[in-house]
Formats: structure tokens, sequence, C-alpha cells
């Protein structure tokens, strides 16, 4: 899942400087991405705490509005930073740290 991926791969592309990486077909650098999607991560979380702690059929709204925005722009940042990795030479397994135990 993307959006779980997003901050080892915000990680990855701080440590290699490569947040102005920009690809072909792709508005957005790997930095403005990454940095759009931590907002509606913000977001996310400031509707789910406004729910759980005063309930409403709005608040659940304007949650699942908030997940709704969240979700894809996680999984565009996530694809331009991989993006941006591959095309910088890195292992993207390395990484993030995805290789099995032996």
């Amino acid at each position: 899942m993307p959006a779980v991926l997003l901050e080892p791969y915000a990680a990855a592309i701080e440590r290699h400087d490569l947040r102005d990486w920009r690809g072909r077909d792709v508005d957005l650098t790997s930095g403005e991405a990454i940095a759009q999607a931590r907002g509606f991560y913000r977001q996310l979380l400031e509707e789910i705490a406004g729910f759980a702690t005063k309930g409403g059929r709005e608040r659940w709204r304007a949650f699942r509005q908030a997940l709704a925005d969240y979700v894809p722009a996680a999984g565009l940042a996530v694809t331009i930073a991989h993006s941006a990795l591959v095309d910088a030479g890195h292992d993207v397994r390395v990484e993030l740290d995805l290789f099995e135990p032996a």
C-alpha cells in the first residue's frame, strides 16, 4: 500500500537529495509530491480526531474526504519517489530495507 510507504520513500529522497527530481510526465517534483501528501495526511489526522472526539455525520464525511484526498496523493508521491530513486541508480529494495532476512 503506497500510503504506508510514504515516509520510507521520503527519507530515501531526502537522504539522496532528490527533492528536486522531476519526471518527464509529472508536474510535481518528488519533494513537492511528498509535501502535498504529508499535508493531506495532516488533514486526515485532524478530521479523524474531530470525528473521534465529537462524532457526527458531517465529521465522518470530512474524514472520508480527507482519506480520499490522502490515498491518491500518497500513491503519486511514492510513484514519483520510486522513479527518482531508480533514475538516480539506487536499489529501492536496499533503500527501503525490503530484503528478507537470510
